[in-house]
């Protein structure tokens, strides 16, 4: 009898993360779990708050210890935070950079020791179009993810040899349902940049075009795919978004690819009046 694989997931309060805890258990996996507080979801949930390497090492021997085991470690916990360089304060971007960098990195390193141990695993961690494309007004929440690409890519050689697949899930415009919450606007305003800023906010904090985008569902699909591949790939670009910038960005020349980004994200090509 094939042996039930244990899963780790980060931020499964709400959004990709709880939709991927249910959608995994009901498959059959072992699912734990985790946020900073209580969450609604019927699978084994763990306190976790990720800024916390000690926090982060618990709860990974916390399963280890119920369960023998940790085979599959899903790095969801994120947030997006938007406005222009010019808005941001240095805190804002530290702390953006903190949980959707580092967060996810104290759960790799938390985890690669038993994984080593086990001479197996998998870690997953998601991305968004965000890691490819420097996003227009979420620039500390593109640094971040292009962070955990970069890092990502890195580890994954070296742990290849190893028995250790390291990919990305990579989507865009997810209809999460929880935008409202996880998307956050920069405290402060400049009028050369507000009017765009806020408008970036408020494509992002309702969801965006939800025609356009991708289902969870769909995410945690693709999340499985690469659970039960033999040889997984690197990065999975999940929905029609992430596809066509890349297939653009590949036939257009950087001014023809920057004129269709910012057509497209509706992004201003002109000064504002008050300039």
């Amino acid at each position: 009898m094939k042996q039930k694989k244990v899963i780790l997931i980060t931020g499964t309060s709400r959004g990709i993360g709880k939709a991927t805890a249910e959608y995994l258990k009901a498959k059959g996996y072992i699912v734990y779990g985790s946020s900073r507080g209580a969450a609604n979801i019927s699978i084994n949930q763990l306190q976790l708050e990720v800024t916390d390497f000690e926090s982060c090492k618990s709860a990974v021997e916390e399963v280890v210890k119920r369960e023998g085991q940790l085979d599959v470690l899903i790095n969801s916990a994120a947030y997006e935070l938007v406005g222009a360089h010019e808005e941001y304060t240095m805190e804002e971007i530290r702390n953006q950079v903190e949980v959707n960098f580092f967060g996810a990195l104290h759960m790799m390193k938390a985890t690669t020791t038993q994984m080593l141990k086990q001479k197996s695993g998998n870690i997953i961690n998601i991305s968004s179009i965000g890691s490819d494309f420097g996003w227009t007004f979420n620039g500390a929440y593109s640094a971040g993810k292009f962070a955990l690409h970069g890092y990502s890519e890195a580890i994954r050689r070296e742990f290849l040899p190893l028995g250790i697949n390291v990919s990305l899930i990579s989507p865009a415009g997810v209809a999460s349902g929880t935008t409202n919450i996880s998307v956050q606007h920069s405290k402060n305003r400049h009028p050369l940049f507000e009017k765009a800023s806020n408008a970036a906010f408020e494509a992002s904090h309702s969801g965006g075009d939800l025609k356009m985008a991708s289902s969870m569902e769909t995410v945690a699909q693709t999340i499985e795919k690469v659970i039960e591949s033999k040889y997984p790939k690197f990065i999975y670009r999940v929905g029609f978004v992430p596809r066509l910038m890349q297939f653009m960005n590949t036939i257009l020349s950087q001014k023809g690819f920057e004129k269709f980004y910012m057509k497209a994200l509706k992004v201003p090509t002109q000064a504002p009046s008050n300039y």
